[in-house]
């Protein structure tokens, strides 16, 4: 009895037994800042489904009747470097768990017992839970610590203001231009096979955004993550609702749910497609109301700054970053890293741009670079960007048909992954940044990807007025459809692949689309130039025009 520290299969045999499932359950529902992250149906699964990178490390502090007074669960990293609370990344608030009177001497203990056994590791916590008594820190701790302060939005899901927030006019529209597509539907999944039914698409979506965003495939890159969900699910640690526009995804929301009293943001998607409809943002309106009438006392929008969660914010308070070195020394150097890091942050903030424009600026630089190269392959997309666009105007009254049934898909995100950016001229992260853009804008993409290749690709954009997408040309007509940015990749396609290609685009063109005048804009490989010639498309580029 009494505080002990446990670490790797010890300290996970210990906390997983059934003797000590009770008294953390019975921890846990009395600790007033205690959340999701700190339950034992968060931990436990996490801690075995990710042994192979984290070792636990575990504090505990049991009374003489055998209560648990005091709990910490830590992960350490293979070198034994950093420890992060148990979840890591996967957690959005790490710390402990305690009976209130306790809180501040466990804490105490705790954090000295580290430094005991690990003086050379540093300590992470982000976020601490909201709530968690703080004043440890005035015990001499803080010569140790770094303790950084974040604003976290929030959204309190009053049964009136929800009603007149889901009832505001621009949900409303969107709720009816979404609806003009399709029978739209807002659920609450509950059920774990149908939750493993929508969350394959739920994943494609948040790595979609997430690469094109920040360059990072959060599920894609960490085949455990989806397994660890799935067990949470299984376990009613989720709390998920989807909108769906017939039988499509339009938008979704994971979020973990603490206590049955709070669901914190977690993993937020929409269709990029869908864009122009705002189906995210409808759906965390109508999660509103959903937690209203559940009862539910909080929606944690999480701290991050965006300025959607500010939209639908009704309050705010202020959670923390914990950093604890082994020495005063380390934690001066730890508390310079954290201060630089904070001002290249103000700087980008005061600039107005984001950590991702830096990289998509080396990116771009990088391209460039590729295509100087005699050697390199060149690329569509920037041949687009320079001047002088040929035009090609499919001639009235040409057959489309779709023989050969070629297996061509529509705005197919997982055909979007099959970009292979090792032999092209802009690496795969700018490639799928630049499509979110364009599904965004309206633009539709056909892909032809058999296997796990995506062979060729072209753009197709039905124009109303002037749009940059595809930039303007004025010989195009207002309303006709505009191919663009026609690509083979790899040495897969020949002439005839490539007819049978842009034969189906024609076919599957929506009708009152392929009714109006087709364009293709853009420069033209030889290949590219033989296959839509081969449709029916002939040289209309106005004369003057370089190409």
């Amino acid at each position: 009895m009494g505080f002990q520290i446990l670490t790797g299969d010890g300290a996970l045999a210990h906390i997983g037994s059934s003797a000590f499932a009770a008294p953390w359950k019975a921890l846990h529902a009395r600790c007033p800042w205690a959340t999701g992250c700190q339950h034992p149906d968060f931990v436990l699964p996490w801690y075995h489904i990710y042994r192979e990178r984290y070792a636990p490390l575990v504090l505990v502090d049991t009374a003489t009747d055998g209560a648990l007074r005091g709990l910490l669960t830590l992960a350490s990293s293979d070198d034994g470097a950093r420890l992060t609370g148990a979840g890591a990344v996967q957690a959005e608030y790490q710390g402990w768990i305690a009976d209130t009177v306790h809180a501040d001497r466990f804490a105490q203990d705790a954090l000295a017992c580290i430094r005991g056994a690990l003086p050379q590791a540093r300590t992470s916590l982000k976020y601490l839970p909201p709530g968690i008594p703080l004043g440890f820190l005035h015990a001499g701790e803080r010569r140790y610590c770094v303790l950084h302060g974040h604003a976290r939005p929030v959204l309190r899901p009053e049964p009136v203001a929800m009603e007149k927030l889901r009832r505001k006019k621009t949900h409303r529209q969107n709720a009816n231009r979404l609806g003009r597509l399709g029978p739209l539907a807002f659920e609450r999944i509950t059920g774990e096979a149908q939750f493993r039914r929508m969350f394959d698409d739920i994943c494609l979506q948040y790595d979609f955004r997430q690469a094109a965003l920040h360059r990072q495939t959060p599920f894609l890159s960490d085949p455990l993550k989806k397994r660890f969900y799935l067990e949470l699910q299984r376990r009613g640690m989720l709390h998920t609702t989807v909108l769906t526009v017939g039988d499509a995804l339009a938008a979704a929301h994971i979020g973990l749910l603490s206590k049955d009293r709070t669901v914190h943001l977690g993993i937020s998607t929409h269709a990029p497609a869908l864009a122009a409809h705002s189906p995210g943002q409808l759906l965390l309106a109508l999660l509103g109301s959903q937690l209203a009438a559940d009862r539910i006392d909080l929606l944690d929008l999480t701290p991050g700054g965006d300025p959607y969660k500010e939209h639908f914010a009704s309050d705010h308070d202020e959670v923390f970053e914990l950093t604890m070195a082994g020495s005063v020394v380390q934690r001066v150097r730890a508390q310079a890293a954290t201060c630089v890091r904070q001002a290249g942050k103000a700087l980008l903030h005061m600039s107005g741009r984001r950590k991702v424009d830096l990289v998509q600026a080396v990116e771009n630089l990088q391209a460039l670079a590729r295509r100087a190269d005699a050697d390199g392959p060149r690329d569509g997309l920037l041949e687009s960007l320079r001047g002088g666009r040929a035009l090609w105007r499919l001639a009235p009254g040409t057959r489309r048909s779709s023989a050969g049934a070629l297996p061509v898909s529509r705005n197919s995100l997982e055909d979007v992954f099959k970009y292979d950016d090792s032999a092209a001229s802009i690496k795969r992260g700018m490639f799928i940044g630049t499509a979110m853009k364009r599904l965004e804008q309206g633009c539709q993409l056909f892909c032809h990807a058999p296997g796990d290749r995506l062979v060729l690709h072209c753009w197709a954009f039905a124009r109303c007025g002037n749009s940059a997408c595809p930039p303007p040309a004025q010989a195009i007509e207002p309303g006709a459809t505009v191919l663009f940015d026609l690509q083979a990749h790899g040495g897969e396609a020949n002439d005839d692949l490539m007819e049978r290609f842009v034969d189906r685009i024609l076919a599957m063109l929506d009708q009152g689309v392929a009714d109006a005048a087709v364009y293709y804009s853009g420069r033209l490989g030889s290949l590219s130039r033989q296959g839509i010639r081969r449709c029916g498309f002939v040289d209309a580029t106005p004369a003057g025009s370089i190409q």
